[in-house]
């Protein structure tokens, strides 16, 4: 239960540091890294966090294989940051890591199966 005008978020903690910012940006980090590590691959993220001192910035993180990656639910008094855009991009970006059979087949993904690129 909220009390008051308290708004949950998520932070985002890693080895550098914790970054407040919006539940759907956090789950969507999350899931994505979870990903890349299962596929053992890295990548860089960027996403908007709440600073200490309440100001709206940016950050790059790598995420993905032997990246440890904590979210925790907290209450803060600021509104909660969204980027839709952001969360759309990596829900993409997910999806390619776990192809299930709604995108058709092109040529490139046969190259990528072993023996088959020699034809």
């Amino acid at each position: 239960m909220l009390i008051g005008w308290e708004l949950g978020m998520k932070a985002l903690t890693t080895r550098v540091g914790s970054y407040r910012t919006g539940d759907a940006v956090a789950d969507a980090v999350l899931s994505y890294s979870l990903a890349l590590a299962r596929a053992e691959k890295l990548d860089i993220v960027e996403l908007p966090f709440r600073s200490p001192n309440g100001d709206i910035a940016r950050v790059q993180l790598r995420v993905g294989w032997m990246v440890d990656i904590d979210v925790v639910s907290q209450r803060y008094r600021e509104s909660e940051l969204t980027d839709p855009g952001m969360v759309a991009d990596l829900q993409g970006r997910h999806d390619a890591l776990h192809p299930n059979g709604n995108a058709p087949l092109v040529a490139e993904d046969l190259i990528s199966i072993d023996g088959l690129g020699e034809y």
